[in-house]
């Protein structure tokens, strides 16, 4: 059994924290006396969904809080007393005794300055060495972190780096003074899944080298299982449940931790295993509940929880599990906290002593997803017939004029290059690759978004290609697409109503009236109510706002539904009402459904088939059970390794896949995967392409050693990948 080392020194402790931000005449209470603490050489992770205030407390400990935050408690590093610090004293701090890592490396760097300058500046802020010495140590640092030939490229510019590689110059500008706690704020929330199981093992290896404190915040469950010691749950501004992290998974008590794991997608489910959808949102933190602030959402809620504040106690006297639960006795007793074993994740058995509140439906907040019980299973992988084809791409390429000088042309960006694929109706094709692998530019081209190079789009009997500008414009409306940052994708002067409706203006679809009229009925068939069309965008949640997307999406009646990375953003909670919304408009509407993702669990739920792309090329496809159960491409193989089980039984898995793929401008010979592969022949795969071949009924491979690869019962040793 996994368990928290001994907490023989509290290192960084939090008592009573209170957060309040006073703007415009209001207090806004963004943390509620939050307990917590992390121990020398421990990783601490803390989770919730974004507004429960996990951010907030962290900055609060760095004293970076803006002047109209009011703050109370006490934060206390060893003896000393932090929020009693002046500006002076706690700049001594930061940096030097508590490092933090944020989640966008690009935001966070100067983009004018060169990363080993940036980690000097570190360095010299709180030591007084040379410059040419504090160089040197930033270059010692950089090879520390991983980036290859560190000498060479200290002198790069930040945009010069990829994402997982920006990350890691944040990490070494972190460590940079020795800190003894390192903070890390959803530092892997933005990376592919590969450069994900990189840092995650990055930072965990410093930390056992260095004996530091980590507090890693996060809301991927699947990361903090295999990496954290202990668990803090926060909701609304307050701790519900913490304690060891192997009991948490194990035998989560609190509903809301319980709905947080079983909401989440898994690559280890059985087919046809249920996500729990949280019904509702969270609180306004101006107007919380009396009670139980997570009352109003719980389906174990009784009159006790809504009439008064439980308060967070041990389970066991003396113990290290807390919960804040009036039940926890009752549901412990009563054998309603169910270890699911399938990966340690529990849920709370609602049966004919616990039953659901016969309300449940109705008792949604306002603007929010109707309470389900579970989302739907997902769609069935047996071999039927195949339906109709939708849309077929045949030898598809698109490539971009790279950058050349005025003496000669660069070479030209193979972003999508000689792609076969089809999309039948009424099904689910998920497209899963690295970033860079050309997805979003296949999408693109697909709804005719994006100037092809060679090959062909159809939509039935109709090429894109060959299609008048009319022709295009009419073939478009049967194809819409939902965009990853929906709010990005609206005007933000426009009502909610009038953004659902433009798709009918655009296209002179009714009067004014019967307009919003439609626009109310698309609402409530994305489960929102009709009175949300008078909002705008900004006053919406995430989730909310991606179901206006999608809401406008279907105005024109598509039958073509192209969603590009649709829930990556969204806490796990919103992202399972998302995946039963999407799965249930798919069975009541007919729609086909392309789905790009760098969660391929998401994918697992939601698709029937699944291909598989890598430097713009498909190099896998084939039905999910069998691309997942049974893939035969070491690439595949990478991706999937990759993905952190939520079990923290099972930890100490290898960095799958390591490097980042090569430049789209000059792929390598032979197989474009040959540079990162474990398994590559030499003579062979850097010689020549493999083809896509159907090498089982319906599986098709691009790769010389799919026969091998299918029947290898071990992974890959990843010591012989690329390192990076």
């Amino acid at each position: 059994m996994v368990t928290a080392p001994p907490r023989v020194t509290e290192l960084l402790a939090i008592r009573g924290l209170r957060v309040t931000f006073r703007a415009a005449g209001r207090d806004v209470h963004a943390v509620r006396g939050v307990d917590l603490s992390v121990a020398e050489g421990e990783t601490l992770a803390v989770v919730g969904e974004s507004g429960s205030g996990k951010s907030v407390t962290m900055t609060a400990a760095l004293g970076l809080l803006p002047e109209n935050a009011e703050v109370e408690g006490s934060i206390r590093l060893r003896d000393r007393e932090l929020l009693a610090m002046d500006e002076r004293a706690l700049r001594s701090v930061r940096g030097a005794e508590i490092g933090v890592v944020f989640q966008d490396p690009m935001s966070s760097l100067n983009p004018v300055h060169t990363v080993s300058r940036q980690i000097a500046e570190a360095i010299r802020a709180h030591s007084d060495v040379s410059r040419g010495a504090a160089h040197a140590r930033a270059v010692e640092l950089l090879g520390e972190v991983g980036i290859p030939d560190a000498k060479a490229r200290a002198d790069d510019y930040p945009h010069q780096f990829s994402g997982g590689m920006r990350q890691r110059v944040m990490i070494a500008m972190a460590l940079a003074c020795g800190p003894r706690v390192l903070i890390a704020d959803e530092p892997t929330t933005a990376l592919d899944v590969t450069v994900q199981a990189q840092i995650v093992d990055l930072v965990d290896r410093i930390r056992r080298g260095r004996g530091m404190s980590v507090i890693w915040i996060s809301h991927d469950l699947g990361v903090v299982a295999q990496i954290a010691d202990r668990v803090t749950v926060m909701y609304a501004g307050r701790v519900v449940e913490q304690g060891p992290c192997a009991d948490l998974f194990d035998a989560a008590v609190h509903p809301y931790t319980a709905g947080l794991l079983r909401a989440m997608p898994r690559l280890d489910s059985p087919a046809g295993a249920e996500l729990e959808v949280i019904r509702g949102s969270l609180p306004d933190p101006e107007a919380q509940p009396e009670g139980c602030v997570f009352a109003p959402r719980c389906d174990h809620a009784q009159e006790e929880c809504a009439a008064a504040r439980p308060t967070l106690l041990p389970l066991v006297a003396g113990g290290g599990h807390a919960v804040a639960c009036h039940r926890s006795g009752e549901l412990l007793d009563h054998g309603r906290v169910v270890p699911a074993r399938l990966g340690g994740s529990p849920t709370l058995r609602a049966g004919a002593d616990n039953p659901r509140p016969s309300g449940a439906v109705d008792g949604a907040p306002a603007g929010e997803a109707p309470a389900a019980a579970a989302a739907p299973a997902p769609p069935p992988a047996a071999e039927a017939p195949a339906p109709p084809v939708v849309v077929a791409l045949d030898d598809l390429r698109v490539h971009y004029r790279g950058r050349g000088s005025w003496r000669r042309s660069a070479a030209p960006v193979r972003a999508v290059d000689g792609v076969t694929l089809d999309l039948e109706r009424g099904r689910t094709l998920g497209l899963v690759g690295e970033s860079g692998s050309g997805k979003s530019t296949l999408a693109r081209a697909l709804l005719g978004l994006e100037k092809t190079s060679g090959g062909a789009v159809a939509f039935g009997d109709q090429v894109l290609h060959t299609m008048s500008a009319v022709g295009l414009r009419d073939l478009r409306r049967t194809a819409q697409m939902v965009f990853q940052d929906p709010a990005a994708s609206m005007n933000p002067a426009l009502r909610v109503e009038d953004v659902v409706s433009e798709p009918l203006r655009i296209n002179r679809r009714g009067s004014v009236a019967e307009q919003r009229v439609r626009a109310g009925e698309l609402l409530e068939i994305v489960e929102l109510p009709r009175e949300l069309g008078r909002r705008y965008p900004h006053q919406l949640s995430g989730g909310q706002r991606q179901r206006v997307a999608i809401a406008r999406a279907l105005a024109l009646d598509p039958q073509v539904l192209v969603c590009d990375e649709p829930v990556s953003a969204l806490d796990v909670s919103v992202q399972a009402q998302i995946i039963r919304l999407l799965s249930r408009l798919q069975s009541e509407l007919g729609l086909s459904l392309l789905i790009i993702s760098h969660d391929l669990a998401v994918i697992r739920t939601i698709a029937h088939r699944v291909a598989v792309m890598y430097l713009g090329q498909i190099v896998e496809r084939g039905n999910r059970d069998d691309v997942f159960g049974r893939p035969r491409h070491p690439y595949t193989r990478g991706l999937l390794d990759a993905v952190p089980v939520p079990d923290p039984h099972r930890r100490s898995r290898p960095v799958p896949l390591a490097g980042d793929p090569p430049s789209p401008v000059a792929p390598p010979s032979g197989c474009r995967f040959h540079e990162r592969c474990a398994f590559a022949r030499p003579g062979l795969c850097d010689t020549t392409p493999p083809p896509l071949e159907e090498q089982r009924p319906g599986h098709w491979t691009a790769c010389h050693l799919a026969d091998e690869i299918a029947a290898s019962s071990t992974a890959p040793d990843p010591a012989r990948s690329a390192t990076g």
